[in-house]
């Protein structure tokens, strides 16, 4: 703390930024923290700000693990469902990007070992991605359910339209074009249940972090 009030220090997060100035203005900024009491502590030296604030060859600090889960967020499906995609990377580097642009120097800090104090709060977040991982798997299980049964009856449809032309029943493609539009209700509603729930459980692993570290090299 008492480097922070020797040097200004200019710190990225989970909602945006903030400047640690050595307490000469205070500012309610919101940080979602693990620690119970740690924003409070540190509030005094807060002051929210704007990266075009900053001088030129600034050196800020970010907090690279926030913003490489905000990167999931932007392909927590692919990442849920195991599908192979670089868009959390691209994603983490417009950011870096952004800043590099403003001639502003980015100190990326990932976090190391975790504090004893921040146990409880790790634990709990274990538990709760757990669960909405489980609901996500449910509903993207449903969601391919009303894939594959939305598919059958387009294709029923497409024969009934035959016979129409034919001179086949008429209210058979009715009640199939109904069941259609039913089917691909139920199927963007667990698709976007999957995907919430996906963003709620995901989470940056080991080897996003080397991935993203050799990216930056």
């Amino acid at each position: 703390m008492r480097a922070l009030r020797e040097r200004n220090v200019t710190c990225f997060g989970s909602w945006g930024h903030t400047r640690l100035v050595g307490g000469r203005r205070r500012a309610a900024v919101k940080f979602a923290m693990g620690i119970s009491g740690l924003l409070k502590a540190v509030r005094p030296l807060l002051v929210a700000g704007r990266v075009q604030t900053l001088p030129g060859g600034s050196v800020v600090a970010v907090d690279g693990l926030a913003w490489l889960h905000r990167a999931c967020y932007s392909c927590a499906l692919e990442i849920g469902t195991g599908r192979p995609t670089d868009k959390w990377l691209r994603f983490f580097l417009s950011l870096v990007q952004v800043l590099r642009v403003s001639g502003l120097v980015p100190l990326i800090v990932l976090d190391g070992r975790r504090p004893e104090a921040k146990a409880e709060t790790e634990t709990a977040r274990r538990s709760k991605r757990a669960e909405q991982r489980e609901i996500a798997m449910r509903s993207w299980a449903a969601a391919q359910e009303a894939r594959t049964a939305l598919a059958r009856v387009r294709a029923r449809m497409a024969e009934a339209k035959k016979g129409k032309a034919g001179g086949g029943s008429s209210s058979l493609v009715r009640r199939l074009e109904h069941d259609v539009e039913g089917l691909v209700g139920a199927l963007r509603d667990h698709e976007r249940k999957a995907e919430e729930s996906f963003q709620r459980a995901v989470s940056p692993t080991d080897s996003m972090i080397s991935t993203l570290l050799g990216a930056l090299r």
